[in-house]
């Protein structure tokens, strides 16, 4: 004679009975999926301000490039000789040794005092 083992059957009853016999299985399960859900909720937002933050200092890293290129480009100008003389004629209003200064009074404004 051959013994048969009795296979248990899933009914309804059984299932929700075992479940209710393991209350706090489920209570875990729920309170880990809180929690993965509010520490998945917190890493996104920490990526959110990451990634404005990483734009923010790229576009000030592009900034602070041009302004050393701009930087150099006039060193490199001030060594020039010709381009200092230029300088110093056109924003000091310097004269070469061997040029004539010719100045012109401004009409305009000698006619506003005059108008008083």
């Amino acid at each position: 004679m051959e013994l048969r083992k009795k296979q248990p059957s899933l009914s309804k009853n059984t299932v929700v009975s075992e479940l209710y016999d393991s209350w706090w299985v489920v209570l875990v399960l729920i309170f880990i999926s809180m929690l993965y859900l509010k520490t998945h909720e917190a890493k996104d937002k920490q990526i959110n301000f990451l990634a404005s933050k990483l734009e923010s200092l790229e576009n000030e890293k592009l900034l602070a490039n041009n302004r050393r290129d701009k930087l150099l480009l006039e060193i490199q100008s001030l060594q020039d000789p010709d381009y200092v003389e230029m300088l110093l004629i056109k924003e000091m209003g310097v004269v070469p040794q061997d040029s004539i200064q010719v100045r012109f009074k401004n009409r305009s404004r000698d006619i506003e005092l005059y108008s008083e």
